[in-house]
Parts: structure tokens; sequence; C-alpha cells
């Protein structure tokens, strides 16, 4: 379960961040993972060991530890988006 401080995020700055994220297509084959579905399985969490986030799969019925289908992620763009009551710009 996330720490306390990470229920605020409504009243904080945004950092948006666009990942290109390398995908097994025949890995998701043999599991029968479609597009749709694997683009509506991925989950953001805090991460407990650095600071940052963890991206990762969440299908139903697979493991997500062992039935792989995500690869090699790139940063594509970053944008800071200030809290709009913090006078930040």
């Amino acid at each position: 379960m996330p720490s306390p401080q990470f229920e605020r995020l409504n009243d904080m700055s945004k950092l948006r961040v666009v990942v290109d994220i390398d995908i097994d297509d025949e890995r998701c084959a043999e599991l029968g993972v479609t597009e749709e579905t694997l683009v509506k399985s991925i989950c953001v969490l805090p991460d407990d060991a650095v600071d940052g986030v963890l991206v990762y799969q969440n299908i139903p019925g697979l493991d997500n530890t062992s039935d792989i289908m995500l690869g090699c992620g790139k940063i594509h763009s970053t944008e800071f988006i200030p809290d709009e009551n913090s006078g930040r710009e």
C-alpha cells in the first residue's frame, strides 16, 4: 500500500512522462494477449526501492513476474505540471 504522502497527489505538482516501451509481440501471441488488453492492463505504482514509480502490466490470469511481454523503455518526453495553487510556473 502506498505511504500516506502519496494520498495527496491531487494537491501536488506533477511530472508527465511519455515512455516508449518495447513489446514482445511473439510472447503476446503465445499468451493470447491482444494489443487492447495489454494497453488496458498498464499500471503505475510508487516504488518502495527508489524515488520513482513502477510501470507494469497486470493482466488477470497471468503472472507479471514470469509472463514477460514488456521490454526496454525509453523516455520520449517529460513535462512539469505545476500545482494550480502553488504559484509555480
